[in-house]
């Protein structure tokens, strides 16, 4: 759901822009999911301005989100690849992440404020 593809698409675009057009691909990845949010109530509204019944306006909304979603996971499978820097990464590492104590001390600050960061996102966003 969205609450998946959000995150994955701004650590997609945070990984694979160049520095100068960093500011303009994470503008348009925010843009892009609010126009979204507009849209979608537009699809339900315009349905039922056509006569069309609750029925059929509630299956003709999930049937739009699940055909987009279905391209997009096309797109996603036919042209994802990894990062240079993750390839990177991968090779040289040697031990687990989580192996140390003291590993999982470093990253848990961080991982605690972008968790409490999206969930206040989210309340704020969807209620």
């Amino acid at each position: 759901g969205i609450g998946g593809e959000y995150p994955l698409s701004g650590a997609v675009t945070a990984e694979n822009a160049s520095a100068g057009s960093y500011a303009i691909h994470m503008a348009a990845l925010c843009l892009c999911f609010l126009v979204g949010q507009i849209l979608a109530p537009l699809v339900v509204l315009t349905c039922l301005y056509c006569g069309a019944s609750a029925g059929a306006t509630w299956r003709i909304s999930f049937s739009g989100g699940a055909v987009l979603a279905l391209v997009g996971t096309a797109v996603r499978i036919g042209t994802m690849r990894e990062s240079e820097a993750w390839l990177r990464a991968r090779a040289h590492r040697r031990q687990s992440l989580f192996s140390s104590c003291g590993t999982l001390r470093a990253v848990l600050r961080p991982l605690t404020g972008t968790f409490l960061t999206w969930l206040v996102y989210d309340v704020l966003s969807f209620g």
